[in-house]
């Protein structure tokens, strides 16, 4: 099984030596962790699958109904409060919807990985300058219900995520995700729409607004759709799709 640590130079060197010596067969959570231990392991593809995680969140997020008829344009992130989630780039991503859009708003749900983050700091710091930016800090799963209900688009501008699992949760609850394509979770996303992931903290914007100006019948169409797609694969599927794959390894293993 893959993890984020596979874009860190070190592990990645021990992770090199231990899949060589000691790995038959290897599990990607994703796409995009499947193409980077191709890449950067070196992996036979014929020993190497694909089982995505199942959040144990997604139920608990179903019954919520995003706000598609507001008039004030709300958006969430909930992460890591770190720059391998993207957090740094949530101000810049504010900044230019707040200058097309006046009523938008950012609600910002995670915590930092360090006790005294310098990047949490900063976006309490510019929380305080810009009354619609809201830095939350860790909530519990009422609370980001809350949110969630308030809400319509969902960011996610990642320079890595090997899944992401609150991308799918954010799904759940109809939220429409945007998304960088440095996010393992483009797999359900692309099953949305494949103009929802993008490159930079820029496009997310543009990727918003050219779908808030479509309408709410369209923005209705793509949280149904963002909804039926996070809850089409349900743990049960997951163990399923695992088992395939253990059988498949144990056939090949024994030829």
């Amino acid at each position: 099984m893959f993890g984020d640590f596979i874009v860190n130079p070190k592990l990645r060197d021990i992770a090199k030596v231990l899949y060589r010596q000691w790995v038959d067969v290897a599990i990607a959570n994703s796409s995009l962790t499947y193409e980077l231990a191709r890449k950067i392991l070196g992996l036979n593809k014929e020993r190497l699958f694909i089982c995505w995680p199942v959040s144990p969140k997604i139920n608990a997020f179903r019954n919520i109904e995003p706000r598609v008829g507001s008039d004030i344009l709300s958006i969430c992130y909930l992460g890591h409060i770190t720059l391998n989630d993207g957090a740094d780039f949530l101000p810049t991503i504010y900044r230019i919807l707040k200058r097309e859009i006046k009523n938008a708003k950012m609600y910002v749900i995670g915590s930092p990985l360090e006790r005294n983050s310098t990047l949490f700091r900063k976006l309490v710091r510019f929380s305080k300058k810009e009354e619609g930016f809201r830095v939350l800090g860790p909530l519990p799963d009422e609370q980001v219900k809350e949110i969630f209900a308030r809400c319509i688009f969902f960011v996610y501008p990642a320079r890595f995520k090997a899944f992401g699992l609150p991308v799918v949760e954010a799904m759940s609850a109809g939220l429409i995700p945007v998304i960088t394509k440095n996010v393992g979770a483009r797999d359900f996303v692309v099953r949305l729409s494949p103009k929802l992931i993008v490159d930079s903290p820029e496009e997310i914007v543009e990727t918003i607004l050219k779908i808030y100006t479509h309408g709410k019948d369209y923005i209705r169409e793509l949280s149904h759709v963002a909804k039926h797609v996070a809850l089409s694969y349900n743990e049960n599927i997951a163990k399923r799709r695992f088992i395939r794959i253990l059988k498949t390894i144990l056939s090949k293993l024994r030829e």
